[in-house]
């Protein structure tokens, strides 16, 4: 019996004809007797690459297409009218906006770091003027 869930297309573009959906699930704990959420992350194989990021699909459970990747899409049921939807993974803008982040920071290091070596060798200098004297 292979059976069908829903859930939401969360990354694309890492792997070819491969996408992560997050499949949401909802119980009742046992004593505090709360709804509680939980999301699972599974591989989905996506044969024609048509899912984008924040698309709602079916997926069904079928044969095995590598270790962690049992799933592949069915269907897909919703897809959002963002303006500007970019047509692959915007975890690849992400990582370059960190790449940039990460940059400016080890400059700001680097111009802390000089700063730092000037007021050392302007002390260094005020100390042997005044031994001089």
């Amino acid at each position: 019996m292979s059976h069908s869930l829903f859930g939401i297309v969360t990354k694309t573009g890492a792997m070819s004809k491969t996408v992560t959906v997050s499949v949401p699930r909802y119980f009742e704990h046992a004593k505090l007797l709360k709804r509680i959420h939980k999301e699972t992350k599974m591989l989905v194989h996506d044969e024609n690459e048509t899912a984008l990021l924040g698309d709602v699909v079916v997926i069904r459970h079928g044969k095995s297409f590598s270790k962690r990747k049992s799933f592949f899409i069915q269907s897909l049921d919703n897809r959002p009218d963002y303006p500007g939807l970019p047509e692959k993974s915007v975890y690849v803008g992400l990582a370059t906006k960190n790449a940039k982040n990460l940059i400016e920071a080890q400059k700001a290091k680097a111009k802390r770091k000089e700063a730092d070596e000037a007021a050392k060798l302007a002390k260094v200098d005020e100390l042997i003027k005044k031994a001089r004297l």
